[in-house]
């Protein structure tokens, strides 16, 4: 095993998350086009979010992701969860049979990831002021 062996499944796994991304981000048209835009949007939220991840790795292998990246997929995942929440309490029937996880999950991916976007936000301002002018 190679020292470049690493850098080179990192690549890999960035693709696939990139490209199953990009797979489920078109079904979510496809599910705003068949009459479901509520749940259409929120895979799209979600999905284009790790697709970003996945395109960021493939590109960058060996490093993690940028702050501005990390806070637009953290907004992604929480603007999912916040739409879960927006869905259930406007009673939208989105899920189906499923409706009932859709609280519980709004309201922890949008407290997890809401509040790791401020958390990132606060993180880079605060690191910005701190450099030398």
């Amino acid at each position: 095993m190679g020292p470049g062996t690493d850098v080179h499944a990192q690549r890999r796994e960035g693709i696939r998350l990139a490209l199953v991304g990009a797979v489920f981000v078109g079904l979510g048209v496809f599910v705003i086009v068949i009459g479901n835009p509520l749940m259409g949007i929120i895979g799209i939220a979600l999905f284009g979010a790790c697709a970003l991840i996945g395109v960021v790795r493939a590109v960058r292998p060996g490093h993690g992701l940028p702050p501005s990246v990390a806070v637009v997929t953290c907004l992604g995942f929480s603007c999912a969860g916040a739409l879960l929440i927006i869905g259930d309490v406007l009673e939208i029937p989105f899920l189906g049979h499923r409706q009932a996880a859709a609280m519980p999950v709004g309201v922890i991916t949008l407290g997890f990831f809401g509040t790791g976007t401020l958390l990132l936000v606060v993180y880079r301002l605060r690191r910005r002021s701190r450099r030398p002018r």
